[in-house]
């Protein structure tokens, strides 16, 4: 996983994957094994299947970019969870502050044992609160680190709606459906 290390905590880089040594081992070893089966099946000689073995050292390329968008695909998901908690704390009342603190959370209980990416972010967005910074920074940050369009596009409606007075707990009704 690529993680920058910026004071106390990590944020996260969805668009980039590094493998661990071992990891690399294992996919390059699985390439090089797929295609010399399919090499033996279709030559049945020793050089030829040889030459198509080492096709599969780029296989742990193909395999970076499936990881890459897996890790996508589930924190889209995680995504989907936060906004019905937060959603929730704002139509009890809460500031945009305090519903992030509440999801977190609820978060932090949904997802326990090894931290999920959602726990993660939503704790970077309450620590870069707690450091004064402006939510719709922080949220455009997370978006732009995510790769995820939903997040994007609730980062660029959540913007709009605290600048013009927008009814936020309706969008982001909207947008959990």
């Amino acid at each position: 996983m690529s993680q920058t290390r910026t004071e106390e905590f990590y944020i996260e880089n969805y668009d980039k994957y590094n493998y661990k040594i071992h990891e690399w081992i294992i996919y390059s070893a699985v390439g090089v094994l797929v295609m010399a089966v399919i090499g033996w099946i279709f030559y049945r000689k020793i050089i030829p299947v040889a030459f198509i073995s080492a096709l599969g050292l780029f296989y742990p390329k193909i395999r970076k970019r499936q990881l890459i968008e897996t890790r996508r695909n589930i924190l889209r998901l995680q995504f989907k969870d936060m906004l019905y908690y937060i959603g929730a704390a704002l139509s009890a009342g809460k500031s945009v502050e305090q519903a992030f603190v509440y999801a977190h959370g609820i978060l932090r209980n949904l997802y326990p044992g090894k931290k999920a990416y959602i726990v993660n972010e939503t704790e970077l967005i309450i620590k870069r609160l707690q450091m004064n910074e402006n939510i719709e920074n922080i949220l455009k940050d997370f978006a732009a680190r995510s790769g995820v369009e939903e997040i994007q596009h609730f980062s660029d409606v959540f913007s709009v709606c605290k600048r013009t007075g927008g009814n936020l707990v309706e969008v982001i009704r909207t947008l959990r459906g």
